[in-house]
């Protein structure tokens, strides 16, 4: 996990295409600026991919469907 960083991108759940900017993202949902400073992500260290935008949205590209054969369950506790 990291925080975010300027120019991240993901593509949110049910985006087929393309991608999105974290910060364009955050902003559409009317996130204050405190809360997107302190936002984590969490990522692919080989190919630096965002997978989760912790607390919010998984990318629609690591999402489970049926052709999933592994799961990987990350728990948060504060």
């Amino acid at each position: 996990m990291r925080p975010l960083r300027s120019g991240d991108r993901f593509r949110p759940y049910g985006m087929t295409n393309g991608t999105k900017l974290l910060s364009d993202y955050l902003t559409d949902r009317k996130v204050n600026l405190l809360a997107k400073q302190a936002q984590l992500v969490a990522y692919d260290t080989a190919t630096d991919a965002i997978v989760w935008l912790v607390g919010r949205e998984i990318d629609h590209r690591y999402r489970i469907t049926t052709q999933t054969t592994r799961i990987l369950r990350l728990h948060i506790e504060q």
